[in-house]
């Protein structure tokens, strides 16, 4: 599976083409479940964050352009580019991770704050990060790392 619109089947040389549509409808069950996260895990044009207007756009330009300004994520990429292809979905991906990044940076240390004062705790430093399986956590010298996820 390539993306949300593509199944590729591969097959020996010598293999009847029978065998490999059969396969595939065998398979049947798999590939819809596969094509459904692959969908789950494209950033699509009506994506939003929390704070950031995150725009996208087009334009007459060459390769993608990440702009950003207070309150607004602007991703640009080529006129006529295919949004959903792995390049343009990477570098969306990378747009999308510097907004959370600027939302995370505004609000989690305020907040951090906040339920140090209200739970009576002393954190020397404060570090976000793009964690994919943590929350966040805190060392022996009381430095605190939280995910801007």
């Amino acid at each position: 599976i390539k993306n949300r619109y593509k199944v590729k089947v591969t097959m020996p040389y010598n293999a009847a083409y029978k065998a490999a549509e059969s396969f595939v409808k065998n398979k049947r069950d798999w590939i819809d479940k596969n094509l459904k996260s692959a969908s789950k895990s494209l950033i699509d044009i009506n994506y939003k964050t929390k704070t950031n207007n995150f725009i996208i756009s087009q334009s007459f330009i060459n390769s993608p352009v990440i702009k950003t300004v207070k309150g607004k994520i602007n991703f640009i990429y080529p006129l006529g580019a295919d949004f959903y292809s792995k390049d343009i979905q990477n570098k969306a991906r990378l747009a999308l991770k510097k907004a959370l990044y600027m939302e995370a940076k505004e609000y989690l240390p305020k907040r951090l704050d906040e339920l140090a004062l209200k739970f009576g705790f002393k954190y020397n430093k404060l570090a976000l990060k793009a964690q994919k399986t943590r929350f966040g956590s805190c060392s022996y010298a009381n430095n605190i790392n939280l995910n801007i996820n």
